[in-house]
């Protein structure tokens, strides 16, 4: 199936209920999630910075980079697991890395920060 399909296969069966806000953030809980996300946000950047060239340690950089998602995913009330199996599919990792590299060449001076607000 590709991520058209996935998408719009979600999308479809998605219930009209959702998303069901029930419950109410505290201040504090707010504070302590946007916190844990803003980590998680500047590992994933600089782990993405530091990819390595030699092939030798690209697996322990791949296991590195799962297992701090892995460990966000696990904290994080705003993803579950089949969310991950979404966001890290080969065809979204493979279009993001295009969208980088289009991106880039439109303005070799563009931040990462910038590229990952757009």
């Amino acid at each position: 199936m590709g991520l058209n399909d996935l998408y719009k296969n979600v999308w479809w069966n998605t219930n009209k209920d959702f998303p069901k806000l029930d419950g109410e953030v505290s201040y504090f809980e707010k504070i302590k999630m946007e916190k844990q996300t803003d980590k998680f946000i500047n590992e994933i950047i600089k782990i993405i910075e530091s990819f390595p060239n030699e092939d030798t340690r690209k697996n322990q950089w791949r296991d590195r980079f799962n297992n701090i998602i892995d460990e966000f995913i696990n904290k994080s009330p705003l993803i579950n697991s089949k969310d991950k199996e979404i966001l890290l599919s080969r065809e979204l990792l493979k279009s993001t890395e295009e969208f980088i590299n289009v991106a880039k060449t439109f303005d070799s001076n563009i931040s990462t920060e910038d590229i990952g607000q757009a």
